[in-house]
């Protein structure tokens, strides 16, 4: 057997391996010291299946432990008991009048029995306070107080609730923190919980909830919410690409179209010259793999496809965006009248019915937008199968998990103001990195993919080239994923630690020049790109938090960037004899890599990606390989579900003001909970150089809440810049959403990109109503589609009208890809069964059956169990008489 506390299980349970087959003789483990929590009881038994745990209460006043519980599997339980009493220990549950409580009911916990202390030495005081008279026992007996809470479970066991001295008043109430967590607690949704009381920016006393969710996999509900949460989070990625696919194309080449590429730094687009030199690095290398039958997902405006299609046999895009298709499909038919735009589809990414004979499939800056990653590795098996007998897979622009904290690091602080404190920048730093809602993906989930994936022969993942250092090439990797019938021979030689010998470009290009080596293989090469970024990161975290961020920014101006630029290594193969290859499969948080030089008229580098040193991957699910996108709108939900709930249990001076989600408690050095440092994790509003100033309008005040609510912030002030907040593109959206339904208000993305404050967003908003000149948007209202028309006076109904009102079979409409036509034809649909022939400007059926698809998915009122009463009609208006088109078929 073996003894411990629960915190030092779960060390042992996520750090080792393999525990039932290497510790199988060990029987009964015994916890005790802390409260137990669930997940790591249905940890334990997952791990070591043989075994007996057993759950220990006590303390040092009553001699250790006073009750025991063997822990079985019970999923009815919201937390583990701590049992009944030993033989020489009586336990009571006594309420404020010291009576036995009912099953149920939450009581404070007395002992008595053999193993009670004497008191406290020299503490008469303390003494007694706590060892008082046991009123069940006639002989003079004691109770200890042990100022826990706890309550009876139907079989007479006890289950541990919480400590009475964590009681505070809120609004001149008493509340017992632990009653108010027992409630969060029987939430399935809920892993472990604490309430702790904090002072708000008024001085006021407020409940604050710090929870570890289950996690999506978890329960049936986190289950369902995650599936709800994906469709959500591909629907708001279509709705941002329609809309920035209508904004106005920033140069005047129709085929080099870089609309919605902009910087995480500045919010700007990134110059034309760092996009060309992206494209035209990211053409070169998929066509030195010769395609020739090639699918790309999310072909977008179609950046690859025109320098890439007309070289291959076959060319098919597909993507999410409707607008974006026709957009391209015009574009191609004038400049590439040769192409047929057949071949370009709406699709999902997960969408492969009819896809199938190619030698290569792209996913090019795509699968950042991915809802999870499980959802990746579901398009990656089907694109494997997709392939030929051979074939490759190219993911472009994926962006780095193990250098997203310098990713972020670098990105907050070029926005910080020079007087913030580096306490607040990495406030904001570790704000940003919680919030992320695109896909961060560690390289050796790719590695761990090969395993799974028997076809998958190799993968090769290298930076990007280029001589511009922006995001794109600091944070951003590319994969090429093999597949062939028969995997490649290795081949072995000596490798060089880069650490050990530190040789410089110009050191390596001179002894290149006079040895003419065959071979020379470096690993761990640091990377000049992100020297800077990389040694940022590491001074953050270790410099005084009181240190200003511009005195910060000069006290590392001074460093030396070490190691080589990948691209310097690339023009070798320009200006010497020899073959360059990288390989950034093993990089971590410093970003380095390893590379091989050989010289070109010795041997071909085909294939040289087997003798790179592969990443260690160890056996664990793929959630531990990538971030969760929709892991903070999850948190959200399951706020205001817990609010919601607690509503109906507790009184509302009970009910937190905040609920705060973390991936796990902190703990201090013991194991035990570090409540300090739950006091630090906050949502209040961040320092920012703007001044707090207090929304005055009803709209400002609905917009603060609006925005306090998504970018999970106590106090937004009305000229609080948006994007300083932590706000992105796909928040936006979510924004202009829930404007729309409160204020009745139709507002386009760029009010928000010009105008980043609530000041800015409620000034449109009073443009748009009055219809004053210089709202360049048009006002949206709320149709109630049951009212009756005010027609013109001359406009009256004929004697036999009502005699005539029949429930139509057949209705026509015009506009339905409109905002009005789309909630239009959702009310035909949902109200009548009629047929509803919708008349829109296109150059077939399918097109206009597809802009209808769009139209009604993005405003969310797609029902696939009705569109089998849509009927596309392609037609104008103003070129043809209705007759024409509109002939319903019987």
């Amino acid at each position: 057997r073996i003894v411990m506390v629960p915190s030092l299980l779960r060390v042992i349970l996520e750090t080792q391996n393999d525990l039932s087959q290497r510790l199988a003789k060990l029987r009964h483990w015994i916890c005790s010291g802390e409260a137990m929590p669930l997940d790591l009881v249905n940890r334990f038994r997952s791990d070591l299946p043989h075994a007996l745990l057993v759950n220990l209460y006590g303390s040092t006043e009553v001699s250790a432990d006073v009750t025991f519980h063997e822990v079985t599997e019970d999923h009815s339980l919201t937390g583990v008991p701590i049992g009944k009493s030993i033989w020489n220990s009586r336990v009571y549950l006594l309420d404020r009048e010291m009576q036995p409580t009912p099953i149920g009911v939450t009581a404070e916990l007395y002992v008595a029995g053999d193993g009670l202390a004497r008191g406290y030495l020299e503490q008469a005081a303390q003494t007694a306070e706590s060892f008082l008279p046991d009123p069940f026992d006639g002989d003079g007996g004691r109770l200890y107080r042990t100022g826990d809470f706890a309550r009876y479970l139907p079989d007479g066991s006890i289950q541990y609730m919480g400590r009475r001295d964590h009681q505070v008043k809120v609004r001149g109430k008493r509340v017992e923190l632990a009653e108010v967590e027992a409630a969060l607690r029987d939430q399935s949704e809920v892993r472990e919980c604490v309430v702790v009381a904090k002072q708000n920016s008024d001085d006021e006393q407020q409940l604050v909830a710090y929870v570890v969710p289950e996690t999506l996999s978890t329960t049936t509900r986190a289950r369902s919410l995650g599936v709800e949460l994906q469709t959500e989070q591909i629907t708001q990625w279509r709705t941002v690409w329609d809309q920035t696919y209508q904004e106005t194309p920033i140069n005047q080449d129709p085929t080099f179209n870089i609309i919605g590429w902009n910087s995480s730094y500045t919010g700007l687009p990134i110059p034309e010259s760092e996009m060309r030199e992206w494209v035209d690095s990211t053409v070169a290398d998929i066509l030195s793999l010769s395609p020739n039958r090639v699918l790309e997902i999310g072909c977008g405006s179609g950046l690859l496809f025109f320098p890439i299609a007309p070289k291959c046999e076959a060319y098919v895009g597909t993507d999410i965006s409707e607008i974006s298709l026709h957009q391209l499909r015009r574009e191609v038919s004038e400049h590439l009248p040769q192409l047929s735009t057949s071949a370009l589809f709406c699709k999902e990414a997960d969408d492969f019915e009819g896809l199938k004979g190619f030698d290569g499939i792209i996913l090019n800056s795509v699968v950042q937008y991915f809802p999870g990653i499980e959802y990746l590795v579901r398009v990656l098996e089907k694109a494997v199968n997709a392939l030929d007998e051979e074939g490759f897979i190219y993911i472009g622009d994926v962006r780095s998990m193990p250098l997203l904290e310098a990713a972020n690091t670098s990105i907050e602080l070029n926005r910080a103001p020079s007087s913030l404190t580096l306490d607040e920048l990495r406030r904001r730093v570790q704000k940003r990195m919680n919030e992320e809602e695109e896909l961060v993906i560690d390289p050796r989930f790719f590695f761990a993919l090969k395993e799974h994936l028997t076809r998958i022969s190799r993968v090769e993942i290298a930076p990007k080239r280029g001589r511009y250092h922006n995001e794109l090439t600091r944070f951003r990797y590319q994969v090429v994923i093999h597949v062939k019938a028969k995997a490649p021979e290795t081949e072995e030689f000596n490798w060089t630690d880069w650490r050990e010998e530190r040789v410089s470009l110009a050191d390596l290009r001179e002894r290149l020049i006079r040895e003419e080596p065959e071979i020379v293989a470096f690993t761990d090469v640091d990377n000049a790109r992100l020297s800077t970024e990389v040694q940022t990161a590491k001074a953050l975290a270790v410099m005084d938090g009181a240190m200003a961020a511009g005195e910060f920014t000069q006290s590392i101006s001074d460093n030396d960037i070490s190691g080589i630029d990948p691209q310097d290594l690339w023009q070798l193969n320009t200006d010497l004899p020899y073959s360059v290859l990288l390989s950034w499969a093993r990089h971590d948080k410093d970003g380095r890599y390893d590379f091989i030089l050989r010289r070109r008229d010795l041997a071909n580098l085909e294939g040289t990606a087997r003798w790179f040193p592969a990443p260690e991957v160890a056996h664990k699910s793929w959630s531990d390989y990538a971030n969760d996108p929709i892991g903070g709108r999850y948190a959200g939900m399951l706020a205001q579900e817990m609010h919601a709930t607690l509503k109906g249990k507790l009184p509302e001076y009970m009910i937190p003001s905040h609920f705060i989600m973390l991936e796990e408690l902190p703990l201090t050095p013991s194991g035990k909970l570090d409540r300090r440092a739950l006091l630090q994790t906050e949502n209040s509003r961040p320092e920012l150089a703007e001044r707090y100033v207090a929304p005055r309008t009803e709209a400002e005040k609905v917009l603060a809440e609006i925005w306090s609510e998504l970018l999970r912030v106590e106090r937004v002030g009305i000229y609080d810049d948006f994007f300083k907040l932590g706000g992105h593109s796909l928040l936006i959206t979510r924004i202009l959403i829930r404007v729309q339904t409160i204020l009745h208000v139709n507002l386009p993305m760029r009010v928000i990109l010009e105008s980043p404050t609530i000041a800015g967003m409620a000034h449109a908003i009073e443009l748009t109503r009055s219809g004053a000149e210089g709202a360049n948007f048009e006002p949206s209202s709320v149709v109630d589609l049951k009212a009756e028309a005010v027609l013109d006076q001359d406009v009256y109904p004929g004697p036999d009208a009502a005699a005539a009102a029949s429930v139509p079979e057949n209705i026509l409409l015009t506009g339905a890809t409109g905002f009005l036509g789309a909630f239009l034809l959702h009310e035909l649909l949902e109200q009548t069964n009629a047929r509803v022939f919708c008349l829109v400007r296109g150059r077939d059926r399918d097109e206009v059956a597809s802009k209808l698809k769009a139209a009604l998915q993005n405003k969310l009122l797609w029902d696939q169990s009705r569109s089998s009463r849509i009927e596309p009609l392609v037609g104008d208006l103003s070129e043809a008489p209705l007759s024409a088109c509109w002939r319903p078929r019987r």
